[in-house]
């Protein structure tokens, strides 16, 4: 009988050359690929079916950033109060190895006498205590999953005249930032030397006065800092933001005791390229924000490009749009012809609905994970086990991530049940290539050689020049193979 099915002979390649890979066409006409180091010929034939190729894992992993809202109930006396925040590491599948490891770090924070309660929870003050304590204990742990900073929303209830806020930094430096009348927030926090380094604000450049305007302050680096009321302005909400710098795994949250519950929160980021815009009043540059299954319409018009750009900004950020729970804030960036945009509370798609003035538009996916192969996937996938001493045996690289090229096909060869009988092998084989190898143009200049003779490919560096996307080309005969179905 044959023997059990095996699993895919994995072959890595850190060598990119017309050494390691060939073609040649047999004299029945067939392109049989040949990998050379490990002796494995590739037929493409249609006579038991076109070999299937599947390449992929070559996009960087999409590290989760995530939003926490910290519910506390209210005990109801003045007591000791502590908040607690599990993070919990899930590993995710890592090519073909599977582990149960899991990891789970608690980070708390102690209030010692509680002040009167908000409503029916543990009043602002102290929550965000308890934060700073959390965020300063993830940042300086040497073995966390995440790294925490704040988010908050702020509104400018009066832009009629003179609003200020107030920012306090983990060190202990306070700075009160103003914004004159029709002037910005966001810009004065951007503005600031000693707060860009730890934070970016979003906000229109520009408001048209006595109205009142949304800013949102995002943290970028892993510090705590203070947002409190100035004039005419009101905290509306705060978050711990935190940025997953564990590799190949998913995370949870969640809270250790009754009175700490950890609610994940909508945060979605959206660019506006604003570059194509026609520069001119002819054409506006109307969008449609859609939010919770409701669409707003957002009518943008404007002398110039930097008009619509202020304006869209502008429109996004008043309050009126979706419902009461959702804050959305957008700053124009006029050197770059951009609008950035974030929502936190709800899930919001922004479409074009203008027929020709039209914006670029990128959604940053802020909740998403997925495996790559990393350092930590490939030394799973090639070990360096023990009996390996004495062996000269080639390694991943452990600063590069690699790319998947993996292939299936069905040959005719010999059965060793039935006497001179032949059946239909399967072969399955998965190239690991380092990334860097791959070419990133068909045009690229930098090519490896390849020969491309009547019927052979021989090992000398002279005549057609070729590389590995187009080999892969040749080989499979279909041109709609190109190098960015090949990057993944």
């Amino acid at each position: 009988m044959g023997n059990l099915n095996r699993g895919p002979k994995k072959v890595l390649v850190n060598a990119l050359t017309n050494k390691n890979f060939g073609l040649y066409t047999n004299t029945a006409g067939t392109r049989i690929l040949v990998h050379k180091d490990s002796g494995v010929a590739i037929p493409y034939s249609s006579t038991y079916g076109n070999p299937e190729v599947v390449t992929g894992y070559g996009q960087q992993e999409n590290m989760e950033v995530v939003l926490l809202n910290l519910f506390a109930p209210y005990p109801n006396e003045t007591v000791n109060w502590v908040a607690e925040l599990n993070i919990k590491a899930i590993p995710m599948r890592n090519a073909d190895v599977r582990t149960h490891r899991e990891l789970t770090r608690n980070y708390s924070g102690l209030v010692e006498s509680l002040a009167v309660g908000s409503g029916v929870e543990v009043a602002d003050a102290d929550k965000l205590s308890v934060m700073k304590q959390i965020v300063q204990g993830i940042n300086h742990d040497p073995l966390r999953f995440c790294d925490a900073t704040m988010v908050y929303a702020v509104t400018n209830d009066d832009t009629s005249d003179d609003s200020t806020v107030v920012i306090t930094l983990e060190n202990g430096l306070t700075k009160t930032l103003t914004a004159a009348t029709t002037a910005s927030l966001a810009a004065a926090i951007n503005a600031d030397a000693d707060l860009n380094p730890y934070m970016t604000a979003y906000e229109a450049t520009v408001n048209a006065g006595n109205i009142i305007s949304n800013c949102v302050i995002e943290g970028t680096d892993k510090a705590f800092f203070l947002v409190e009321d100035g004039t005419d302005t009101t905290v509306q909400g705060f978050w711990v933001k935190l940025t997953q710098v564990e590799t190949n795994v998913n995370i949870s949250y969640g809270g250790g005791l009754t009175t700490t519950k950890w609610e994940k929160t909508p945060f979605v980021k959206i660019e506006l390229d604003g570059s194509g815009l026609a520069d001119g009043a002819g054409d506006d540059a109307d969008i449609t924000l859609t939010i919770d299954g409701t669409d707003y319409s957002i009518n943008t018009a404007g002398a110039n490009r930097d008009a619509k750009l202020l304006n869209t900004a502008a429109l996004l950020g008043v309050n009126g749009l979706g419902p009461d729970s959702i804050f959305i804030a957008a700053i124009d960036i006029p050197a770059s012809d951009v609008v950035n945009v974030v929502a936190i509370g709800e899930a919001m798609v922004i479409d074009n609905t203008a027929a020709g003035d039209l914006y670029v538009i990128t959604a940053e996916d802020l909740e998403y994970s997925q495996a790559t192969l990393d350092a930590k996937a490939m030394s799973q996938i090639f070990p360096n086990l023990p009996g390996n001493e004495f062996q000269v045996i080639d390694l991943p690289d452990p600063n590069s991530r690699y790319f998947k090229l993996k292939i299936k096909w069905n040959m005719e060869g010999a059965d060793n049940v039935v006497f001179d009988a032949l059946n239909v092998r399967k072969g399955d084989i998965e190239f690991y290539i380092k990334e860097s190898l791959m070419p990133t143009l068909l045009a690229d200049a930098t090519k490896d050689y390849w020969v491309n003779g009547a019927n052979m490919m021989t090992d000398d560096a002279t005549g057609a020049d070729r590389h590995f996307a187009e080999l892969i080309n040749i080989w499979t005969g279909a041109a709609t193979i190109t190098d960015a179905i090949l990057a993944g």
